[in-house]
């Protein structure tokens, strides 16, 4: 098992989970098919695994289209499952292609929840007109019998993408403009485990073109995801018997 905690994420200023995920060991993402237009991942050369994010398992074209919007500063942490561990968080039945080709294993993805009261805000400028802004807040509750939490994050980015010719008289094709947001909430009281989640991103993608060097003699032509919306709720909630108080 591999684990990219918080403060890796933040050393690396990456732009999406792709981009953080290159960074773990025999991980390569990849831009995808040219209609789908979306990120993927290869896991030591297969792609036969599953996602789980704040609990929820998600085949990998799924997964790959949720995250390609959501933005890295609301990723807590990332573990990447393979091997014998991978046993304990699923089967691995032939579940994550048509084949029925079996599960290789998991990446888990777990989103922030507050540790205490708190406001974040970031935001970002580049070239190609490009922009991100993000808000973070999140409070915390507790009491004798009671361990509580809220969150929110609102998230807006748009970039025109490089504007250099790639084919004849096509560019890139590399912009992109995504906006919303997500919200969470938990509660743990006298053995009872409860965490909601509920994500929602709205915009438009561009599907990058080829270079001439891996292009037809013919003009690829541009593609475009529009409108790209991803909506995720998620309720996640156990009960652990016996237990009457919060455990520190």
């Amino acid at each position: 098992m591999e684990v990219i905690t918080r403060e890796q994420i933040e050393e690396l200023h990456a732009t999406s989970i792709f981009e953080v995920m290159n960074t773990a060991s025999g991980v390569v993402s990849t831009l995808g098919s040219r209609k789908g237009g979306f990120g993927g991942l290869l896991i030591r050369g297969d792609s036969n695994f599953r996602w789980i994010i704040d609990g929820a398992y998600l085949q990998p074209d799924t997964a790959s289209r949720i995250l390609a919007a959501l933005p890295v500063f609301s990723i807590q942490e990332i573990k990447i499952v393979r091997g014998s561990s991978s046993l304990t968080l699923g089967p691995m039945v032939g579940s994550a292609t048509a084949s029925g080709a079996p599960v290789d294993g998991f990446v888990v993805v777990e989103t922030k929840k507050p540790r205490k009261d708190e406001v974040q805000l970031r935001g970002s400028a580049g070239t190609y007109n490009s922009y991100q802004a993000d808000v973070w807040a999140g409070k915390t509750m507790s009491d004798q019998d009671m361990k509580a939490y809220v969150a929110g994050l609102a998230f807006k980015n748009s970039t025109d993408g490089p504007n250099e010719t790639v084919y004849n008289s096509l560019t890139y094709n590399a912009g992109s403009q995504t906006g919303g947001g997500l919200i969470k909430g938990g509660m743990q009281a006298y053995g009872l485990n409860i965490d909601v989640m509920g994500y929602v991103a709205r915009g438009t993608s561009q599907i990058q073109n080829y270079n001439k060097s891996f292009s037809s003699t013919t003009a690829p032509g541009n593609w475009n995801a529009n409108p790209s919306d991803n909506d995720l709720f998620i309720l996640n909630a156990t009960k652990n018997p016996g237990m009457r108080a919060i455990q520190p």
